[in-house]
């Protein structure tokens, strides 16, 4: 399900225990500090995007964790990265 059409985040500590990023969202800005060892995530709430798109704000914030958790997974420590997507259903574009 999408329910942002844009994300993007940039790096902005990258210390032994984890990496810390700034999110923008098309509604939203906020941080995520994501662990290096087991990928556990302390996020900022996301009330007013979940408002803006009428999606619950659990919703809103496990699709922001589950893209970034799974990009680190892929690409740990990444400097910046964008999600942008159509009107169309298709997958996230990681």
């Amino acid at each position: 399900m999408i329910t942002l059409k844009f994300m993007s985040i940039e790096l902005l500590e990258d210390n032994l225990n984890e990496w810390v990023y700034s999110i923008y969202t098309d509604y939203q800005e906020g941080q995520i500090a994501i662990n290096k060892h087991n990928f556990d995530g302390k996020l900022t709430s996301f009330e007013k995007a979940s408002k803006r798109v009428r999606i619950k704000k659990e919703t809103v914030e496990y699709e922001i964790y589950y893209r970034i958790v799974k990009l680190m997974k892929s690409q740990p420590g990444i400097k910046e990265y964008y999600w942008l997507h159509s009107t169309k259903k298709i997958e996230p574009l990681v």
